[in-house]
């Protein structure tokens, strides 16, 4: 893999490790909606961090959001076992705030969540996978991780664009590379 890009998982490490999440408490229903939102749907930490209860169009299946890193706007389908695990944070683990983002600290104070590759190296431990594969990219990897997933199910690259909110495709060409 070249040095610019982050690791990958294979599809089944990826599915060790949402299953290796213990969804029993508040912190682990959080974790796991966060790693759920960055394998499946790809997005960016930064777009999870700031995601808002206003992003996600229940009535529609959708997350809609605009992009911290290009400022442009991406619509993603919002597939059951996502949306699912968000309703599951949302009600039984989220702490009660003002705070408009979703996810929370899990102790007080309640305010925005802002170390995500945490949760990705607890995962990691839990599911027995080497941390040196994300040594760099932490959460990031899950989205890379996707992109090389559909690229080998032959999804077109203008989909992986899209899915991944590329501007252009130069930029979603470089991870196939």
């Amino acid at each position: 893999t070249p040095s610019h890009l982050p690791s990958t998982f294979a599809h089944g490490e990826v599915e060790r490790l949402l299953a290796s999440v213990d969804r029993s408490s508040p912190s682990g229903k959080r974790d796991y909606a966060v790693l759920m939102l960055a394998a499946k749907l790809g997005l960016r930490t930064s777009d999870i961090k700031n995601l808002k209860h206003e992003n996600i169009d229940w009535e529609n299946r959708a997350i809609r959001l605009t992009q911290i890193k290009t400022n442009e706007p991406l619509t993603l389908p919002l597939p059951s076992d996502v949306g699912w695990a968000l309703i599951d944070y949302i009600r039984h683990g989220r702490p009660v705030s003002d705070v408009p983002e979703i996810f929370l600290r899990a102790v007080a104070p309640y305010v925005s969540l802002q170390n995500f590759d945490n949760i990705l190296v607890k995962a990691m431990r839990q599911a027995n996978i080497p941390l040196k594969r994300v040594a760099h990219h932490g959460l990031h990897t899950l989205r890379h991780s996707l992109a090389t997933t559909m690229l080998e199910q032959e999804t077109p690259i203008h989909v992986i664009q899209e899915v991944l909110g590329h501007v252009n495709a130069h930029t979603t060409r470089r991870y196939i590379a």
